[in-house]
């Protein structure tokens, strides 16, 4: 089982995301406390509470 964790990117290209062919049979895990510090709230009054990347 963690031959199939992702520990780190699988490409160093951030604008394409990862093949379903990359990511078949892997384990995704997401990151709140990443995310929590690399996004910040948007103004957007239609989006209030959606984060924005800075």
């Amino acid at each position: 089982v963690i031959d199939n964790l992702i520990s780190k990117p699988l490409t160093e290209d951030f604008q394409t995301l990862p093949s379903p062919e990359q990511l078949k049979y892997k384990v995704l895990v997401r990151s709140p406390s990443y995310t929590r510090s690399k996004l910040k709230p948007t103004a957007d009054p239609t989006e209030p509470n959606h984060p924005v990347l800075f």
